[in-house]
């Protein structure tokens, strides 16, 4: 029995998922316009692959037509591309409303969390027993939205909590 690396076994995995071939293909998506021209770029979209057959989208039944008899020279520039000959077919389809892999963006969340002050915070109501849970809570909760305010006032002015002003330095 021989020890196999954990590396070798996901790899061959990957590959019979045709994992290894999808991230490899990422920067083909990513340069479209670079490898086809901006020309035929408009015209070819890509939508993806089926082993070495490269699956390009047309916006009608012209530019498909087109495209068929360009998929020699699509497959030259792509294969160019990649330095071997990654794909011996095109297959053009039409579109129907698919997002071309090159025009696929994910972009990261704003993830600010702004805080606004509630414009009912006030003092503690005197029905609520200052050493209980609640009133605990909300003094929490009410110091939160001063340290807040305190620090945009200071963004405002410029300076930061604990940071010497020039007045302070000129008075040390």
């Amino acid at each position: 029995m021989s020890l196999t690396s954990a590396s070798s076994v996901l790899s061959n995995v990957l590959s019979r998922l045709d994992g290894q071939d999808r991230a490899s293909l990422s920067p083909l998506w990513k340069n479209w316009t670079e490898v086809l021209g901006p020309g035929l770029s408009d015209l070819a979209k890509p939508l993806g692959h089926s082993h070495t057959t490269l699956i390009v989208g047309a916006d009608d039944g012209m530019v498909l037509n087109e495209l068929t008899y360009m998929s020699p020279e699509i497959l030259d520039r792509v294969n160019a591309f990649f330095g071997d000959r990654r794909f011996d077919k095109v297959k053009v389809e039409l579109l129907h409303g698919k997002t071309p892999l090159n025009e696929i963006r994910i972009d990261s969340p704003d993830c600010r969390i702004i805080h606004t002050r509630p414009p009912n915070l006030r003092a503690l109501p005197e029905t609520i027993p200052e050493d209980s849970l609640a009133a605990r809570a909300y003094h929490k909760y009410k110091a939160l939205f001063d340290r807040l305010d305190t620090s945009r006032k200071m963004d405002l002015e410029g300076a930061r909590p604990g940071s010497r002003t020039e007045t302070d330095k000129e008075h040390s």
